[in-house]
């Protein structure tokens, strides 16, 4: 088995947050994104993930849809984040922490994954 990633393009960005009880838990929530940016600072495609906070790793759709086309200012990415609880249709809920939880702080992880992806993708 064999997982293949394209070449970054110039203006190409990645962020990876998360958040456990400890170094080395399983996540509780994390995030994954990558974004695209075209010479005018335009975001030109984005891809988001979650995990930890489903029963399954998902694509952030609602989160991607805020940023694609838009100027990857902190307000934006703040409003993205936002968006990304509407991704969580089957949250879990355990002994580390529950659904509520999960949901509260998934904001928080995709925000931070979009801020270091901007970052780089300015660079």
């Amino acid at each position: 088995m064999a997982v293949r990633f394209p070449t970054p393009r110039a203006g190409t960005g990645w962020g990876i947050a998360e958040l456990a009880r400890r170094h080395g838990d399983f996540a509780l929530a994390g995030a994954v994104a990558v974004l695209e940016c075209g010479s005018d600072g335009t975001c030109t495609r984005a891809a988001v993930a979650l995990f930890g906070v489903n029963s399954r790793p998902t694509r952030a759709a609602a989160t991607e849809q805020v940023l694609v086309g838009s100027t990857l200012s902190g307000d934006v990415l703040r409003e993205a984040a936002a968006r990304a609880v509407e991704a969580i249709d089957e949250p879990l809920s355990d002994v580390h922490g529950s659904a509520a939880y999960r949901r509260q702080v998934t904001p928080v992880v995709v925000r931070r994954a979009l801020e270091a992806a901007a970052q780089r993708a300015k660079a």
